[in-house]
């Protein structure tokens, strides 16, 4: 949708209803700036301005109110412009930051990663282009690979357990099946990394 003040100000009470909810219980809490949408993908003109009007305000929040804020909107924008600048027809599809416009791929992840990373004090990071560059030991490949099956069985399971509906998506193990599995490979993960 395009930009409404109604709906912005629903935004606004829902963040700030959701931080103090995790103050009130004592729950540091890290917000992070909504992902970029590219509207050359996604067909939704002006839904970008949208979530840059959103963006500023969680920044704003940083000096208005002491929040922690990560922006992972303005790093994801400044890339998606810089290769537009060279190739007007430049997709994010392409190198996978994301296929739809909205959901970002493996590019997208590692860009939003890296962010939280460095505001976690991960600073050598900042030049590392990729999630196998980050992974500076010598089983890093295999242990992202056990990383991401991990992550997909506990989301598949999650997901059905909830009853979600979401056509193409995997029907997960049952929770307690998934979380044995989950354990399972954590060992492995574990392991390698000891190597």
């Amino acid at each position: 949708m395009p930009f409404d003040e109604g709906r912005f100000l629903k935004f606004k009470e829902g963040i700030n209803w959701l931080h103090e909810e995790a103050v009130a219980l004592g729950v540091p809490i890290v917000h992070l700036t909504p992902p970029i949408f590219d509207e050359h993908k996604g067909k939704k003109e002006g839904y970008s301005v949208v979530l840059d009007r959103y963006s500023d305000w969680l920044i704003g929040q940083r000096e208005a109110e002491g929040w922690a804020v990560i922006d992972i909107h303005y790093p994801m924008k400044r890339y998606l412009d810089a290769h537009r600048k060279v190739d007007q027809s430049f997709s994010i599809d392409g190198f996978a930051l994301a296929h739809d416009g909205v959901h970002p791929g493996d590019v997208g992840h590692w860009m939003m990663a890296k962010e939280v990373l460095l505001y976690l004090g991960e600073s050598g990071l900042a030049t590392v282009p990729d999630i196998i560059g980050a992974l500076d030991h010598p089983n890093g490949p295999e242990i992202l690979a056990l990383v991401v099956e991990k992550q997909g069985i506990m989301k598949d399971a999650g997901l059905t357990a909830a009853g979600h509906d979401r056509p193409g998506m995997k029907t997960g193990l049952p929770i307690e099946e998934a979380r044995a599995k989950a354990k399972e490979l954590e060992t492995r993960i574990r392991e390698l990394i000891k190597k």
